[in-house]
């Protein structure tokens, strides 16, 4: 399963309206490795980076739709929010996985 490929990284990126600079920032990656992702020159991403992306840009697309006009610098910041937003459903999400997994496992042991 692909979380996201190059060319749906460019598309949404160039919809929302965000540099490649600024998707690298709020993803916590190098300067240039959108650019040379969207560019297929990454031939095998890590999972943890492409996560990372697709976050990334979830959440300039939020903080795009709460306030259209924003300026980038705005707009980093609001993004940078929902961000941490998204980071915690995840983490929770995560947290109540494991804890589903390991009731199963007792489970299954007990009997």
């Amino acid at each position: 399963m692909t979380l996201i490929t190059p060319t749906e990284c460019k598309n949404n990126r160039h919809r929302i309206g965000v540099s490649q600079t600024a998707l690298c920032e709020l993803a916590g990656l190098r300067s240039n490795y959108v650019c040379r992702f969207e560019g297929s020159k990454i031939c095998e991403p890590s999972g943890k980076k492409l996560v990372s992306i697709k976050n990334a840009l979830e959440a300039f697309e939020i903080a795009r739709a709460g306030n259209v006009s924003a300026a980038p610098k705005e707009l980093i910041s609001a993004a940078r929010k929902e961000l941490e937003k998204i980071r915690f459903i995840q983490a929770r999400l995560t947290n109540q996985t494991n804890v589903v997994k390991a009731n199963a496992s007792s489970t299954w042991a007990a009997s």
